[in-house]
């Protein structure tokens, strides 16, 4: 009997880890609409990650975070640590303003860098911007995510792991393992964008120029080191 409970232990917990329906957030794909793409939360403490695109610069998303069941703000930008963005400058990437319901106005700039690895769907992922207020006493919250450029990026707010219950609405579709998937595989829009194609052509130029030059300068530095010791042995000789 004991062996049979084990095994269906064992059998229930691959299959909830199997299923589409769980995750480690509650993630969604965001839907840009051509007015104004508007989301919201009910409660931002809420673990939730929305992953989307943005196809040219200042282009604007809006979260209007309506609820917290703690006095706790948290939310961070990340992009994908893949090829065009991981190569993006700061002034390339996506910026943050935040209003709180006290009028307050703060603006986050993607100065970060930090690695992130997502275990459930194993992506490799770099942190851009990070904020977490573990006293925020306002009832609610807007905060807007801009575009500078063609890039992808998700969105992620609150703390909590909760299931079945749903809190977000508006231009969002739910998404699964698949789907997320799909958003990390996807090469980012650089052949419908062709400034954006010459601008990864220019860094990689420069990036060659770099190793060459330092190529050059190691060449130069043993040459000469080589030519002051021939002296050297020869003057002794």
């Amino acid at each position: 009997m004991k062996r049979f409970f084990i095994v269906s232990a064992i059998l229930t917990s691959f299959f909830i880890v199997s299923t589409d329906e769980i995750y480690a957030h509650q993630p969604y794909e965001i839907k840009n609409s051509t007015d104004q793409t508007i989301i919201e939360l009910s409660d931002a403490t809420v673990s939730h990650a929305y992953y989307g695109e943005f196809l040219s610069d200042q282009e604007e998303i809006i979260f209007d975070l309506k609820g917290f069941s703690a006095p706790i703000l948290q939310f961070s930008i990340l992009i994908p640590d893949k090829s065009p963005e991981n190569i993006f400058s700061p002034t390339e990437l996506p910026e943050v303003k935040l209003l709180t319901e006290s009028k307050d106005e703060m603006q986050f700039l993607p100065y970060e860098r930090i690695g992130f690895y997502e275990p459930y769907s194993r992506m490799n992922l770099i942190r851009v911007i990070t904020y977490r207020d573990t006293n925020y006493n306002d009832k609610s919250a807007r905060i807007i995510v801009k575009s500078n450029k063609n890039c992808r990026f998700v969105f992620s707010v609150g703390y909590k792991e909760i299931f079945n219950r749903k809190y977000s609405s508006g231009d969002t579709v739910e998404l699964g393992s698949s789907g997320i998937q799909t958003w990390y595989s996807k090469t980012s829009s650089i052949e419908d964008n062709p400034d954006l194609e010459e601008s990864l052509e220019i860094k990689q130029e420069e990036s060659s120029l770099r190793i060459i030059i330092l190529i050059i300068s190691i060449i130069t530095v043993c040459l000469v080191v080589l030519y002051l010791f021939r002296n050297k042995i020869l003057n002794k000789s």
